[in-house]
């Protein structure tokens, strides 16, 4: 607050963002460095206050007053790991009230909600949510107001793969999609091959989502039904995963539908 007096007074308008008990103005002036206080107020937001939200994660902490209502970045996380989302209804100035919005969770990754969503705030205008992340990916976790969509915040989190727990094999025509809805972590379908025509068969190690593992070392064996795996055939057979994955050229020899495997020689 600055500017000149008039009659040795200064009046005018100023906004106070932070509710709090005891708060005292201080004032002092420029040229002889005087000093002087209000006496303490204090400043509150109720419930008719409601204006936003805010969704904090681990490592995240909040700032009433001060935008964005919120400071600091939150803790990666593994997926499948639980993690616990807070939730506070506030004012135009991040100031917690005592609303109670029922508020709706979305992500840009697969994730799950272990607390049921589109739940109702407590009392107290906050409610803290268990939800676990699926896909290993930056996700941009948000929560809106089911009644006000517009009325919502977000929060961005870095997950990682979790610990190696199966194999993936991968045909021409089919594209993995971790934590998606699939029972085999994929989409597509295996293109049609033309026997004696070599084609790339992609073995991955993944977590429990099909997400890659990248530290994966094992051992990989390649087996079909029809008995055109040999010794030559692929010629990296048995060998170890580079960076969590192996990509084996192979051909077929019999028409027909045929199955190929994949399996760990080391666990």
């Amino acid at each position: 607050m600055a500017g000149g007096g008039f009659q040795g007074a200064w009046r005018g308008p100023i906004t106070i963002t932070r509710t709090g008990e005891d708060v005292r103005l201080f004032v002092r002036e420029e040229t002889y460095a005087l000093t002087d206080s209000s006496n303490t107020f204090d400043v509150f937001a109720d419930e008719q206050d409601y204006a936003d939200l805010v969704v904090l994660l681990p490592g995240e902490t909040p700032t009433p007053g001060i935008p964005p209502g919120k400071v600091g970045t939150p803790v990666p996380v593994q997926a499948g790991d639980p993690v616990q989302a807070t939730v506070y209804a506030t004012d135009a100035w991040y100031n917690r009230v005592p609303a109670r919005p029922q508020v709706h969770f979305t992500s840009s990754g697969y994730f799950q909600m272990i607390s049921p969503n589109d739940q109702a705030l407590d009392a107290d205008g906050s409610r803290t949510f268990d939800l676990l992340f699926k896909s290993a990916e930056s996700h941009d976790l948000a929560v809106s107001d089911l009644i006000q969509p517009a009325i919502n915040d977000t929060s961005s989190v870095s997950v990682t793969a979790g610990e190696y727990d199966r194999l993936m094999l991968l045909l021409p025509g089919e594209t993995p999609q971790p934590g998606g809805p699939e029972s085999d972590g994929k989409v597509g379908t295996p293109t049609p091959q033309t026997a004696s025509l070599q084609f790339d068969a992609r073995v991955r190690a993944t977590d429990q989502f099909w997400n890659l593992v990248d530290t994966a070392t094992e051992r990989v064996n390649l087996a079909s039904d029809d008995g055109s795996i040999t010794p030559t055939n692929p010629l990296n057979n048995n060998q170890p995963l580079v960076n969590g994955e192996i990509v084996m050229p192979l051909f077929l020899t019999s028409p027909g539908y045929v199955t190929l495997a994949a399996s760990a020689l080391d666990n």
